[in-house]
């Protein structure tokens, strides 16, 4: 591929929002399409520093909770709910029920904008009529994309710094 090829794919990608089975969405808007069979707890041990933690305060929790690094148990939940109370957003889509959950620690007005240009982008991907959960501490909320994309959730216009930024890898976030 030349090198104004692959500038032209960058540059698409990061304008645009792959139609990925999950994603991250760290606390300063940077977008992490997670590929294939990844879990989002892989990312966090392949990349913990990204997610500003250690392996060591990861392996300690899952010391604590008797378990397997990796595993999908107890730690993986509290390493999980831990980033989404530091501000991380983590969106999982089950395609049998064609179905996403959108774990977050709060619906400010920035992660409302997260939303809304992430559920524009799944629209452009052809999910437009998909449910969306928003599970928050203490409710969950049921929209479809196209609901999410005609802004249900608020009625302002976006604030500059809270745009999605789509990232190719850990590294970017």
């Amino acid at each position: 591929m030349d090198r104004n090829m692959l500038e032209k794919y960058k540059r698409i990608f990061k304008e645009n929002i792959p139609k990925a089975p999950a994603y991250w969405i760290s606390p300063v808007g940077k977008i992490l399409p997670i590929m294939d069979d990844e879990k989002h707890i892989d990312q966090i041990i392949k990349n913990p520093k990204a997610f500003y933690l250690t392996i060591e305060e990861i392996q300690k929790i899952y010391d604590k909770h008797h378990e397997e690094l990796g595993s999908e148990g107890k730690a993986r939940e509290e390493i999980i709910k831990n980033l989404i109370f530091d501000g991380w957003v983590r969106i999982r889509h089950y395609t049998k029920q064609d179905m996403f959950t959108v774990n977050l620690n709060r619906l400010n007005k920035k992660n409302k904008n997260y939303l809304y240009q992430w559920a524009q982008g799944m629209e452009k991907n052809g999910l437009k009529y998909s449910q969306v959960n928003i599970d928050l501490p203490n409710q969950v909320i049921s929209y479809s994309i196209d609901d999410l994309s005609k802004d249900v959730l608020f009625n302002e216009s976006m604030d500059s710094e809270d745009i999605l930024q789509v990232v190719e890898s850990v590294f970017e976030l």
